[in-house]
């Protein structure tokens, strides 16, 4: 049963005329006739009854027209409250970040576009670049800013954000601190401390150390990146590491030295190719293009 066509009944219930009812309705009076006969033919009795000029409710009328008038009332209500959801959704936007882009003026950056459309409501989740392309395929994420690298899903559009290399940390005690640049031959007997879990960077760092046939000595696994190097900083161990964020937390007693040959890497933000974006997600899009020129 069509909603629309009690709703014709009800206007009639007023009018008590077909050509009243119709022209209220903004429909042709055949066309009310026939809503009207739908309804009597699904309940399967004549609803009013019928004169030359008038009609007017049967006791059958009136027995529908409460609930009808109820039914239209709930029917109102629900569009309403899944307006209220539709609208709420397209000024919402969800982004999922790696704990370091404030390195890369990502953070920055975010904090920039809330001010600017303060209308889009922002919510920001940080995990690892595996983590956060999980919510991103779930759909829990609608752009996320992580680390490069070949295995993202062909399914992502991948931005470039930024570029970086990686580098390795240790104390300036440590005796590779003497050297300029560090070849992974140099690394094949030293103790780590890496990030946990498993991050993109460590998978890089082990590809590496496989060409030259060896597996890092990996001591400890810390959760930050901070508590890493401020560990390092005072111990015989080492760190691989972004660049741009280690001198961004660098410590006093804390020396980096680069890869030769330079281990390039990159940010990218990666958002899904085929998924429609509400209008929130077109203004970020179009803000995050503005303000990073590689995008």
């Amino acid at each position: 049963m069509e909603t629309d066509y009690l709703k014709d009944f009800i206007i009639l219930t007023n009018t008590n005329n077909f050509m009243e009812a119709a022209d209220r309705l903004h429909i042709s009076q055949p066309s009310l006739s026939r809503h009207i006969k739908i309804l009597e033919d699904d309940f399967g009795v004549p609803l009013f009854d019928r004169s030359t000029r008038s009609v007017s409710l049967n006791d059958y009328g009136k027995i529908l027209l409460p609930y009808a008038q109820k039914v239209c009332e709930l029917h109102d209500m629900a569009r309403r409250e899944i307006q209220v959801i539709l609208t709420d959704q397209i000024k919402k936007i969800s982004l999922g970040a790696i704990g370091f882009t404030s390195a890369y003026e990502v953070l920055q950056n975010i904090s920039r576009f809330i001010k600017q459309f303060p209308v889009f409501h922002v919510s920001l989740k940080e995990g690892n670049t595996i983590q956060l392309l999980d919510l991103l395929k779930k759909d829990i994420c609608d752009f996320v800013f992580v680390q490069n690298y070949d295995q993202i899903d062909k399914d992502f559009i991948k931005m470039p954000i930024a570029k970086d290399s990686l580098i390795i940390a240790m104390s300036k005690d440590h005796p590779l601190a003497k050297e300029k640049k560090l070849t992974p031959d140099m690394l094949k007997n030293e103790s780590f401390i890496a990030c946990k879990p498993a991050s993109v960077l460590q998978n890089i760092f082990e590809q590496i150390c496989r060409k030259y046939d060896f597996k890092p000595q990996i001591d400890f696994l810390i959760d930050r990146s901070e508590t890493i190097l401020d560990l390092v900083s005072h111990s015989s161990r080492i760190t691989y590491a972004m660049k741009k964020p280690t001198l961004q937390y660098r410590k006093e007693n804390l020396v980096i030295r680069e890869m030769n040959p330079p281990v390039e890497t990159s940010i990218v933000m990666a958002y899904k190719k085929d998924k429609p974006l509400n209008d929130a997600g077109k203004a970020f899009l179009s803000f995050i293009k503005n303000v990073f020129p590689e995008a």
